[in-house]
């Protein structure tokens, strides 16, 4: 299992603000969070911080409302706000 599905499987929700800049995903014990905008780009988490170590970089695109994670194995995870609701999957 890589690590974009390991951190799938154990994800409860995701958020993303209205302007794009800010998204957190949430599991069952805390949240990480993601901020990228003019001024800022940082991350940081309150849970699952083993597997948050394993992050590699990350980006927020506010055209396409969506939030990609790359991991150290090369996986991704990418999160989008749809009209269907947050679609989350792990390539």
């Amino acid at each position: 299992m890589t690590q974009a599905q390991e951190a799938r499987r154990r994800l409860r929700a995701f958020f993303l603000n209205r302007p794009g800049t800010e998204a957190q995903l949430v599991f069952a014990e805390g949240v990480w969070h993601f901020r990228s905008d003019g001024f800022a780009h940082w991350m940081e988490a309150s849970a699952e911080e083993a597997l948050f170590a394993e992050v590699a970089a990350f980006s927020l695109d506010a055209r396409r409302r969506e939030l990609a994670v790359r991991f150290q194995d090369g996986s991704r995870l990418i999160a989008r706000k749809t009209r269907l609701g947050p679609r989350v999957r792990a390539t």
